[in-house]
């Protein structure tokens, strides 16, 4: 029996706010009521009680629980609404009960099937039945990629997600993606990504953004067989400019930069580890191409970044700034 998944919302309006100090799920798990009779009984309490909260998995992150739990009471002091997942030992008679969680070191394909309970599915049932307007999770990027594909399934036409990580670069947004969901595209997803990310950066307010493709030349004809093809099919993209070093990078010269997941990662640490705090961006990425709205925070976060990352994603999840929309309205 199919479980029934609330519809997308459509955009509505984005403001920036000020940084802060399965698709057949029910075929792989029971849901939350079978699972747990008082979390069912949660959940209809959720719907009737005011603004759908943001959902923190407690159990994601190198030092979790405990950077989660002080990463909620900073957001709830700025007053944000905030549930945390996790075991109730740690998440209390207030949160989303879920007794497992999946480690950095396990393979997400295997793990997020066999725990249907694991924190970061739960989290995403959240998000898929309503209960809640985003997911953050600082836990292992498949796993969270993963579960937004099980528990919320692709948008229409979106063969595989990505993971944008919006950075800031001499004062302006910058899209990276992808930063870790695909390691290994073919041609065709990387054409797929910029045009998620393009959309993601017009409903960031960049009317017209400039669409680069990362690579060790900005000559035509540079890089692997991959990037040369995925630049082919590039050309075709509204708002394509060509490759773009590193250096054009961090000279603002794209609005949405693409790449491969390998490479995004090692760009966005590098950024992280040569500014010393960070690189100034949301401190978390978004999972672009899923029907609902996930971030991925570092998993050495501290408290006030992934505080910071629940803001974000309270800010996007009320306006669903990661639902796919061909026509690329600004907000």
């Amino acid at each position: 029996m199919r479980r029934r998944r609330a519809p997308p919302h459509r955009l509505r309006h984005l403001r920036h706010l000020p940084r802060t100090s399965g698709r057949g799920a029910a075929a792989v798990g029971a849901s939350p009521s079978a699972a747990n009779p008082s979390e069912g009984a949660a959940a209809g309490r959720d719907r009737r009680a005011g603004p759908r909260p943001v959902v923190l998995d407690a159990m994601g992150g190198d030092d979790a629980p405990a950077t989660p739990l002080e990463a909620a009471a900073i957001a709830r002091r700025a007053g944000i609404e905030v549930r945390l997942c996790g075991p109730s030992t740690v998440v209390g008679p207030d949160g989303l009960h879920a007794p497992e969680r999946i480690a950095m070191d396990e393979d997400p394909a295997f793990t997020l099937r066999a725990r249907p309970r694991a924190s970061i599915r739960v989290a995403a049932r959240a998000v898929a039945e309503g209960r809640a307007v985003a997911l953050v999770s600082a836990g292992p990027t498949g796993a969270t990629v993963g579960a937004a594909l099980l528990e919320l399934g692709r948008e229409p036409g979106i063969r595989r997600p990505v993971v944008a990580a919006r950075l800031d670069v001499g004062g302006r947004h910058v899209v990276l993606c992808d930063v870790g969901a695909a390691v290994d595209p073919d041609a065709s997803t990387l054409a797929s990504h910029a045009g998620l990310g393009r959309d993601y950066a017009r409903r960031l307010g960049i009317a017209e953004p400039r669409i680069g493709l990362l690579n060790i030349a900005t000559e035509p004809g540079r890089g692997t067989a991959v990037v040369k093809e995925a630049a082919g099919l590039l050309a075709e993209l509204d708002g394509f400019i060509g490759s773009v070093e590193p250096a054009g990078v961090l000279a603002g010269a794209a609005d949405v930069v693409v790449t491969d997941g390998f490479t995004g990662n090692l760009v966005l640490k590098t950024l992280e580890a040569a500014a010393g705090t960070g690189h100034g961006g949301d401190r978390a990425a978004v999972v672009l191409g899923v029907r609902g709205t996930v971030l991925v925070a570092h998993g050495a976060a501290s408290a006030t970044d992934l505080a910071h990352a629940v803001r974000w994603a309270a800010t996007i999840g009320g306006s669903d700034a990661t639902a796919d929309d061909s026509r690329g309205q600004r907000p």
